[in-house]
């Protein structure tokens, strides 16, 4: 009995923990105005990735941001700058949440490894169970921790911007 509840509960987390992450990440969808001061309150120096209303994707580090718009370090010594009106998306990377997912899957699928492990009518699967969960999270948080997980700081429709793709203008065709 308790390995079936012992697995039942990395299962449950395995699942849950995705689900509610993602469901924060659809309230910055549903309300913009309130999700670009979530941008703002982003240090100088922290390395994001933007997509823009025309397609393009700028990765670089935040040199300034305010109401009107962001401003990144590229590359070098560049710095591209993107009015509010021209962001699409903006995404960072968070190794926390990754090793965390990591981590409760590998759980889950050490939790099963151990239950199948011993032999069939083995009343002591719990150490097996218990280990594999273990083992799993450690390798699973290892792995996340060196992935990371990318997440969504802020994101707008195009259709509500219309014209903005017309005068974005591209880092690729600026000055150095």
């Amino acid at each position: 009995m308790g390995v079936r509840r012992a697995y039942l509960s990395a299962v449950v987390l395995a699942v849950a923990v995705p689900a509610a992450l993602n469901s924060q990440q659809s309230s910055t969808r549903r309300d913009p105005s309130s999700a670009w001061t979530r941008v703002e309150q982003l240090h100088p120096g922290l390395k994001v990735k933007l997509r823009l209303v025309n397609g393009e994707t700028v990765k670089g580090k935040i040199v300034e941001v305010n109401s009107d718009g962001i401003a990144l370090r590229l590359k070098g010594e560049q710095v591209f700058k993107a009015a509010r009106e021209q962001v699409r998306t903006v995404r960072k990377k968070s190794r926390l949440i990754g090793l965390t997912l990591s981590a409760l899957i590998g759980a889950g699928g050490g939790a099963t490894v151990g239950a199948v492990g011993p032999k069939e009518g083995d009343e002591r699967r719990a150490p097996y169970v218990i280990g594999g969960a273990l083992m799993g999270a450690g390798v699973g948080a290892a792995i996340g921790v060196a992935i990371g997980k990318e997440i969504t700081i802020y994101e707008y429709s195009p259709a509500a911007v219309r014209g903005a793709a017309d005068t974005l203008q591209s880092p690729r065709a600026s000055p150095k």
